[in-house]
Formats: structure tokens, C-alpha cells, sequence
């Protein structure tokens, strides 16, 4: 009993800027970055036993093409990157609330891959 005593000490390391893997509930593969879209929007969209997983934009777009072509995230609200001024709208964020000092470049998916015309045009 006498050895369980005194813990080791144990060198931790430090936070640092390497990524941390967010992975997709239907690919598997790694996010890339995350995007937001209202509520109704995903509750609508995403099944009842994936409601609290995370999707890649290319997923979330196929899903939508699949379901009903985009017609309800059309007239509700289509994907913005993270912390975005229409995020920031979206979500009652003061503008000149700053973005979280914390979040890495990677944290949020470019205007481009949110964009509902890019989809259309890559038949996708």
C-alpha cells in the first residue's frame, strides 16, 4: 500500500495551436471547420439520433440536396461560417463583440463553402 503513497509527478503538455480533430457524424472524416444554421433549420434536416453531432459542410449540403433540394434552408436560413458578421446577426451577438481570442484560424469554414450558389453550381 505504501508504493500508492506519493503520486509521480507528471509533465503535462502545454496547450498549443495544433488542431483538434472534429469529425463528422455521417463521413467520418475530419470537419475542416464549423458553420451554424437556426435551429429549426437543423432540427429539420438532421435525424433525431444525430441531433447532437457535428457535420462537415459537404455533408450538410448533400443532406440537404437529398431531403427536399434546399427549400426549407432556402426560406429559413442557409450555412454562415462561425462568428461571421450574419453569425453574429443571426445569433443577437453584438458587432462590436469581439470573436473569442481562443479560436484557432481553422475554427470556422470559408464564406465560399457556405455559399447556397457554389453547391448549386457543383451539382453537388
Amino acid at each position: 500500500m505504501m508504493q500508492f503513497a506519493h503520486r509521480p509527478k507528471l509533465k503535462w503538455n502545454p496547450l498549443n495551436e495544433r488542431r483538434r480533430r472534429v469529425w463528422c457524424g455521417l463521413c467520418r472524416y475530419d470537419c475542416g471547420g464549423l458553420f451554424d444554421v437556426p435551429d429549426d433549420v437543423w432540427l429539420h434536416y438532421v435525424g433525431e439520433e444525430q441531433r447532437h453531432e457535428v457535420l462537415c459542410i459537404g455533408c450538410w449540403h448533400w443532406l440537404v440536396d437529398a431531403i427536399d433540394g434546399g427549400a426549407l434552408e432556402a426560406a429559413h436560413g442557409v450555412p454562415v461560417p462561425m462568428w461571421s458578421n450574419e453569425f453574429r446577426r443571426r445569433r443577437k451577438i453584438p458587432s462590436d463583440y469581439p470573436t473569442p481570442g481562443w479560436l484557432p484560424a481553422w475554427f470556422s469554414v470559408g464564406e465560399w463553402e457556405c455559399r447556397q450558389q457554389l453547391r448549386r453550381e457543383r451539382g453537388t
